[in-house]
């Protein structure tokens, strides 16, 4: 496997509060339509949010954009994962705490619900085929899922003042709804 060369940022409290500032801006009436993002600083935003759901064993997260996907890197525990036997052999292999490495697109399917499209993961040092996706995630998903997000998708609870996420050129962009 090639290792993802990352020029990533980490994922901390204060790049959360940055992200919250500028989502908050954009809830304003006479607040601007976008935001600029930088990529660590939504993926620390986003963890917090999903602080009931995310494995407790994931430690040390990054992140950053590539093209127009967001790279999210971590270590945790790879039975957090659920199910790993259906891996095959990898699951023999695996430590009891791992790199993984995923990246994807975010993608707003209604106000209030995004999804974030796994299109690569990597754990260890292994490839997980994409076909794999929507068994690993349903293995690992809590609870219900919206019908809206697509099986190789994880949920994201947005603000409802939110309408649009545009990954582009190293830059993630908030766009407010514009009533």
């Amino acid at each position: 496997m090639t290792q993802l060369r990352y020029t990533a940022k980490p994922a901390t409290a204060a790049g959360a509060a940055r992200a919250r500032a500028i989502i908050e801006r954009l809830n304003s009436h006479n607040g601007p339509v976008y935001g600029n993002v930088a990529a660590g600083d939504l993926v620390a935003f986003i963890f917090q949010q999903l602080s009931h759901q995310i494995p407790e064993s994931a430690r040390d997260v990054e992140a950053m954009v590539s093209g127009d996907q967001l790279l999210v890197r971590c270590t945790m525990n790879p039975s957090d994962l659920g199910d790993l036997s259906q891996l095959g052999p990898l699951a023999k292999v695996l430590g009891g705490r791992e790199q993984v490495q995923m990246g994807g697109t975010l993608d707003i399917v209604k106000l209030g619900l995004a999804e974030y499209r796994v299109q690569t993961f990597h754990i260890h040092d292994f490839s997980i085929p994409h076909a794999m996706m929507p068994r690993l995630i349903k293995s690992y998903s809590k609870g219900a899922r919206p019908e809206s997000i697509a099986d190789d998708a994880l949920p994201l609870i947005t603000p409802v003042h939110i309408g649009d996420v545009r990954i582009k050129n190293g830059q993630i962009i908030l766009y407010k709804v514009v009533r």
